[in-house]
Formats: structure tokens, C-alpha cells, sequence
């Protein structure tokens, strides 16, 4: 559907621009059912919306996929707002939960309706999804910022999303992630302890990449939407660059302490936990040859890892020295792998600092 370029509240984003707030218990917020249409429509046209079909509502009401709720004063319905499901992705938005727009008589905006009805359409996706999506104008400012609020934050630009086509202007596609279930661990626990591997250098293996594929296919059927991203990192990830016959896979997640929802599902999948630290958590193949290394969406550790990557793929002279790195430490005899790992470290912040 085109979504125009204008015709949007005015932002004001001073809170003195706020109208009397509402008396506690005055606003109900609560799932539409079918009677509820004809005032939602006469609500979508008090607001100067775009017209809204009767069997689209009365399907979207019916739908376990979606919500459809109300805001009412009184017994009077005053604002109404829904969530969609997109079951297919397209070549920016992906599959998931998605916030749609908000209406409100205006003699009722800026009481804090659009708020609420927010609250209760993301607590509704939380149950169900780690991540909730939406699409807005980028000229819709006062949209924008009541978003961010919950953590939405923009991840791709583009004149159309799915079917929402943005006529003479831009689209924006937010992203939140599901708020953190608990605290995250403080120490750093080795599951089996302290281990012993023989470690070698092989060759470039044109067969790196295609174990990856076969990993990601399987991460990404175990994980479902509880998968942000995945990526093949390390050094089996650069093309000429010799490397331990070990697949690196940086795989990102809404929340890393909800192992219940990544942890459980890769462990079913055949992986076994290794680590568990802080931000970061490590499962591997029995075999020890495919590494999944955990990070939360937008930490600065997945951004690095993606980065490094990156580094050494582009140059020859950072690729040659982390390779000459690597022959020089396995001259050594390491009592664990991540004491090797540690040992990378200054090699690893110098060639960092030649993407700044």
C-alpha cells in the first residue's frame, strides 16, 4: 500500500506539549473483537488515516498470528493500533512480528494513548518473538521517536518494505530486540575444563566455506527467529589466509543470558557448550572443528569480529601478519586453546587499528 510522504502529526517533542494526562483506570486498553469495527474505522477516519478494509480488520481481528487492540475512555473507543506478520521475507525486511501504525481521535492525542497502545502490542510480540520490526516515513518524526523509546532503531533505508511503499519520500525499517531476561554471568566457566589440543596450521581449504553453508543452514533452521545474524568469521573465513582446520561462526542473538531460547535449541542441534563469559557465549561439535561463537545484536564484539574479518580479506600486508602471528605462537606448546586465543590479542588491537 503507498504511504504518502506528508499528512503527519506535528512533532513536538517538549513534554509541556502534552494534554491533560488521564485518570488512572480512565484508559483501557484491550484486544479488539469483531463489534469493535465500525468505530474503528470511524476512529481511523477522525484521524484523517488512510481508509481501512472491513474483511482485511475482520481477518487481521481473527488472526492468532497478529493483534488488533483498542484504547477506550470511558467505553468509547478513542485509538486503535495493530501488528502484522510478515511470513515471507523480501530483500531487506525479514520475517517476523511487526509494529503497525497508531490511530487516535486527535482530541485524544498527546494524552499518552500511542504510548500505551505500543506497550501493548510489544508486550504481546515478547511473548511470542525476540525481535519486533516496523516500517515508518522518514518523515514521520513523532512516529520515530516514540519508538526509539523502546530501543527501535533504524537498519535499513529503502523506498519499500514488503507491500508498504513509501510515494515521494523514504522508508525507514526499525528493529528492538526483546529486553534482557536476567543479568548476564560475571565469571568465566570452562564447561569440561581445561583441555589440551594439538594445534596446527593448514593450507587455505576451498572446502572452509561450504562447511560453513552446511553449519549456517542448521543454525538457522535450530535457532528460527531467535537468530539476529550469522556470519562466517575467523581466519577459515579470508580466502589464502592459512588457518586451523576449525569453521569460526559469530552468530548474534537478542539477549545472551535467554539461553533458554539459543543454548537449548543448538545443544538438540549437536553442539556442545564450551564457554560461558561475560557477553559472550562458545558451543562447538564434538568433532572440535566447527567453533559458534554467541554475542548479543549490536555489541562491540560482534561488530569487531565482522571487522577483523573484513581487515584481513582487503589486505594483503594485515592478512601476511597475522599468518606470520600464528606460525610464530604454535612453535609453542599451549595448555589450552584459549590461552592461545589470549596470546593473539595485540596482533589482533594492531591490525584493528588499521579500519579507523
Amino acid at each position: 500500500m503507498p504511504r504518502p510522504e506528508g499528512n503527519f502529526v506535528n512533532y513536538e517533542p517538549d513534554e509541556k506539549s502534552l494534554g491533560d494526562a488521564l485518570a488512572p483506570g480512565q484508559l483501557v486498553i484491550r484486544q479488539a473483537v469483531v463489534a469493535d469495527i465500525p468505530r474503528i474505522v470511524e476512529t481511523n477516519e477522525q484521524s484523517g488515516q488512510d481508509s481501512v478494509g472491513l474483511l482485511p480488520l475482520a481477518a487481521a481481528i481473527s488472526d492468532e498470528s497478529r493483534l488488533v487492540v483498542v484504547a477506550c475512555v470511558e467505553g468509547v473507543i478513542v485509538g486503535w493500533a495493530k501488528t502484522h506478520f510478515w511470513a515471507q521475507a523480501d530483500e531487506l525486511a525479514p520475517v517476523g512480528h511487526y509494529l503497525g501504525g497508531v490511530s487516535v481521535k486527535p482530541e485524544w492525542r498527546r494524552r499518552g494513548i500511542g504510548i500505551a497502545l505500543t506497550q501493548a502490542r510489544l508486550a504481546w510480540i515478547w511473548e511470542r518473538a525476540a525481535v519486533a520490526c516496523y516500517v515508518v516515513n522518514a518523515a514521520n518524526l513523532a512516529s520515530i521517536d516514540l519508538h526509539e523509546r523502546w530501543g527501535f532503531r533504524t537498519v535499513e533505508t529503502a523506498a519499500k518494505f514488503h507491500t508498504t511503499e513509501f510515494l515521494g519520500g523514504v522508508g525507514l525499517l526499525m528493529r528492538a530486540v526483546r529486553p534482557r531476561q536476567r543479568e548476564d554471568v560475571t565469571d568465566v566457566e570452562l564447561v569440561g575444563g581445561v583441555e589440551h589440543r594439538k594445534l596446527e596450521l593448514l593450507p587455505y581449504d576451498q572446502s572452509w566455506p561450504v562447511r560453513y553453508e552446511v553449519e549456517r543452514h542448521k543454525i538457522e533452521s535450530s535457532l528460527g527467529e531467535h537468530l539476529v545474524s550469522i556470519d562466517h568469521v575467523g581466519s577459515t573465513s579470508v580466502p589464502g589466509l592459512a588457518a586451523k582446520d576449525i569453521i569460526d561462526i559469530l552468530v548474534t542473538v537478542p539477549d545472551i543470558t535467554d539461553e533458554e531460547h539459543y543454548v537449548k535449541q543448538l545443544i538438540s542441534a549437536g553442539y556442545e557448550l564450551r564457554v560461558r563469559e561475560p557477553g559472550h557465549r562458545l558451543l562447538r561439535t564434538p568433532a572440535k572443528d566447527v567453533h559458534i561463537h554467541v554475542n548479543e545484536a549490536g555489541e562491540p564484539d560482534a561488530a569487531e569480529k565482522l571487522r577483523f574479518r573484513d581487515q584481513l580479506r582487503r589486505s594483503d600486508n594485515d592478512r601476511g601478519l597475522y599468518e606470520s602471528t600464528k606460525q610464530m605462537l604454535l612453535r609453542r606448546d599451549w595448555a589450552d586453546m584459549n590461552v592461545y586465543a589470549d596470546a593473539k590479542t595485540e596482533v589482533i588491537k594492531e591490525i584493528l587499528s588499521h579500519t579507523q
